[in-house]
């Protein structure tokens, strides 16, 4: 723009096409730099038939590039940062990619992990880029596989955002402000790992996971079963709720466990009455002190069998784990009783022991109400966009295929004509100069070397406009080449039936009498002018030179020799006309005349018939077998 003064409308970046050939070739430069010093750059009619002529220097591309240079580290400086190491701790580096290819860049990485005393490390290039990725992908999927077993590799992998939940009540009213908020997972938390939390609670709650760093919704759950349960365990005083979470292998978080959870209070009265009387108010604050302890510690008791359920399994057994220690509670409440039955029997005097407890443990239901993230549903004006949007690709990936195709053949067929002339150079050589074919080479090798350059982009019409011109000219020389080879044989056959059918009118005119002379005078007339034209176009060939195109082609003969054909057919196809019936005189047969006279005249009658419809039938026979014979002999 600047050499030419292209400025406004004008500019370069303002058209498609230009600035994709640009695009092009600076992906070519930035490679063959990262080899060389210096590369010359030529575009031929980069916009309105003006050449771009220039050089670039590796050192021009990197000046140009310094802004983008400057973000090569940022990255490695958040990755030391998250896992809490320096460059110091790493004991070698391996980079794969297309940019570590590029000098400045392996240059920059190295100036990088050079440390304060000098020490480099080495930057290794072990893996291949292309396969680097479908390598831990294998790992990953033989880490999850169930379907066969393998040797684990040793890795964890993390989430990239934080996930919370928010707890609400599932019918809450307009003054029930009643809420929780907790953070389950955080920033590069391990997958595979579950949180749990605890509350007390009376109602049915609703809990929404969400994505903390960006406020996204990323579930929602009913948990139901609260009000039921706290209606018949109720008077053991607030349930509570515990709800597990899983962050799975996918990298998706999800409530796998809701329960609820009753501490029931068991505290054995003494049947001595008089210890009873004996204590005193000090000791009853003792005693409830006691108890609230004991309270507390049965608390934290159930608070790590839930944790321990959690990390045993993913909630199948829970059902199973909640009957054993009920089971054991109910056990150990018997064991007291029995104990204390015991000591009552053996002495009144003993002191009770403290209160036992017994756990209940109610399963909660819980359902999934979303699908995922929601999702805005489409208005008709966006459908409408849409689907002419659609229709628009689809336009576009047609016209995409059959630019495609247009080019594949052009491509295929510079190769195919070039193969073609070089497998018949003889012949080519007899039929054409040495110039128009060392001409129609260079006019295929540039049109193969348009393909690869200018011509990459080009329309689809133009692709068949050039196909269209260079198989005109191809078609003339092997055409040439052909009547080189047939002219001479369609020559002599021609003038070898025309000499034959003179002769069988001769002999028609004998043989076929009710054909008029007329007749055959027009089919010799037509035969006449068919020599007489075919030798004046063999003496117009002959006057030319083999390299020029023909005047007289094996295809104008035959051309000529179909109307005299369709003139023999049609002589041929009359047939000999059948004579006339003679008139029978109808006699009156005497009344007196014997009935064997009858019968004899009527038998003599009868067999002249027979002899009349055989005579048709013989002369019928022998006009066709007379045509067929003067069919095959033309």
């Amino acid at each position: 723009n600047e050499q030419n003064d292209l400025k406004g409308d004008k500019a370069i970046q303002n058209f498609a096409r230009p600035m994709a050939r640009i695009r092009k070739e600076a992906i070519k430069i930035k490679e063959v730099l990262s080899a060389n010093e210096e590369i010359p750059v030529s575009i031929q009619s980069l916009l309105n038939d003006i050449d771009l002529f220039t050089s670039i220097s590796r050192k021009g591309l990197e000046s140009m590039s310094e802004d983008l240079f400057e973000r090569v580290t940022k990255p490695i400086d958040e990755a030391l940062k998250k896992a809490g190491i320096t460059k110091s701790d790493l004991d070698g580096v391996e980079i794969i990619g297309g940019s570590v290819r590029i000098p400045k860049v392996k240059q920059i990485l190295t100036d990088y992990f050079t440390t304060e005393d000098d020490s480099e490390l080495e930057l290794g290039q072990h893996l291949n880029g292309d396969e680097a990725m479908a390598l831990g992908a294998v790992f990953i999927g033989a880490n999850l596989s169930k379907g066969f077993r393998v040797r684990n590799i040793g890795f964890t992998d993390i989430t990239t955002f934080p996930v919370g939940v928010d707890i609400f009540n599932l019918e809450a009213e307009e003054d029930d402000q009643w809420n929780k908020h907790a953070l389950l997972f955080n920033h590069n938390n391990s997958l595979n790992s579950r949180k749990v939390v605890t509350f007390q609670h009376i109602k049915d709650i609703t809990c929404t996971l969400t994505d903390e760093g960006n406020s996204v919704p990323l579930a929602q759950y009913d948990v139901k079963g609260i009000i039921e349960a706290n209606d018949k365990y109720g008077h053991l005083g607030k349930p509570k709720v515990s709800l597990t979470f899983l962050l799975s292998l996918n990298g998706t978080a999800e409530l796998v466990k809701a329960e609820a959870t009753f501490i029931e209070k068991i505290v054995y009265e003494n049947e001595t009455k008089d210890e009873e009387n004996k204590t005193t108010d000090v000791k009853d604050e003792n005693d409830d002190e006691k108890a609230e302890k004991e309270d507390e510690k049965a608390e934290k008791e159930v608070e790590k069998d839930d944790e321990k359920d959690d990390k045993n399994g993913d909630g199948k057994d829970d059902e199973k784990d909640d009957e054993k220690d009920d089971r054991k509670d109910d056990e150990k409440g018997k064991e007291k009783e029995n104990e204390k039955d015991e000591n009552s029997n053996s002495t009144k005097t003993k002191k009770p022991k403290g209160p036992s407890k017994k756990t209940h443990r109610v399963k909660l239901s819980f359902e999934r109400m979303d699908k995922g993230v929601p999702q805005k549903g489409l208005s008709a004006e966006e459908k409408k966009e849409g689907k002419a949007l659609l229709a628009k690709w689809k336009i576009l990936e047609a016209a995409k295929a059959l630019h495609e195709q247009a080019r594949n053949e052009l491509e295929s067929f510079v190769f195919a004509c070039r193969d073609r002339l070089r497998s018949n150079e003889e012949d080519v050589a007899k039929v054409s100069s040495e110039e128009d074919v060392q001409k129609l080479f260079n006019d295929l090798e540039e049109v193969e070397d348009w393909l690869y350059e200018e011509g990459e982009n080009a329309e689809t019409t133009e692709y068949k406009s050039k196909q269209k011109e260079l198989a005109k000219r191809v078609n003339k020389i092997f055409s040439r080449i052909g009547e080189m080879i047939q002219l001479p044989l369609t020559k002599k056959a021609a003038r070898e039936l025309v000499t034959t059918l003179k002769t069988q009118i001769a002999n028609w005119t004998v043989e076929r009498p009710w054909i008029s002379e007329e007749e055959f005078e027009v089919l010799q007339k037509q035969m006449n002018s068919f020599v007489s034209w075919l030798d004046n176009a063999e003496a117009e060939q002959d006057a030319l030179s083999s390299q020029d195109d023909p005047v007289l082609t094996s295809v104008a003969i035959v051309n000529e020799l179909e109307q005299i054909n369709f003139a023999v057919e049609q002589i041929l196809k009359r047939r000999k006309p059948r004579p006339k019936k003679p008139k029978v005189n109808k006699t009156k047969i005497e009344e007196n005349s014997s009935k064997t006279e009858n019968e004899e005249t009527v038998k003599e009658e009868s067999d002249g018939t027979e002899d009349t419809e055989e005579e048709k039938q013989n002369e019928d026979t022998a006009n066709d077998e007379s045509e067929g014979e003067a069919h095959d002999e033309l």
